[in-house]
C-alpha cells in the first residue's frame, strides 16, 4: 500500500474511510428493512442518512468559507489566481 505524501491526504484518509463504513452499514440497514418489511431499521436510515447528508453538507459550507479569501496569489500574466 503507497503512503501518501502529502499531509491533508494523510489526515483525511481515516475519516473518510470511517464515513465510507458507516455508510454502508446505515444503508445495510434500510436495505434489510425494505426487503424484510421492518420499519425500525428504515426509520433508523432516514434518521442517520438525514443526519449525516446534514453534517457533510454543512462541512463543505464550512470549507468553502474558510478557504474562500486569501487562499490564492496573484500570478503575473495569468487570469487565474
Amino acid at each position: 500500500m503507497a503512503r501518501s505524501s502529502t499531509t491533508c491526504e494523510s489526515f483525511l484518509q481515516t475519516p473518510l474511510l470511517v464515513i465510507g463504513f458507516v455508510v454502508l452499514i446505515i444503508s445495510l440497514a434500510g436495505f434489510i428493512g425494505a426487503c424484510f418489511n421492518v420499519a425500525w431499521p428504515l426509520w433508523v436510515y432516514l434518521v442517520v442518512m438525514l443526519f449525516l447528508i446534514a453534517t457533510l453538507m454543512g462541512l463543505t459550507v464550512f470549507g468553502f468559507v474558510v478557504t474562500s479569501q486569501g487562499a490564492g496569489v496573484d500570478v503575473p500574466g495569468r487570469a487565474y489566481k
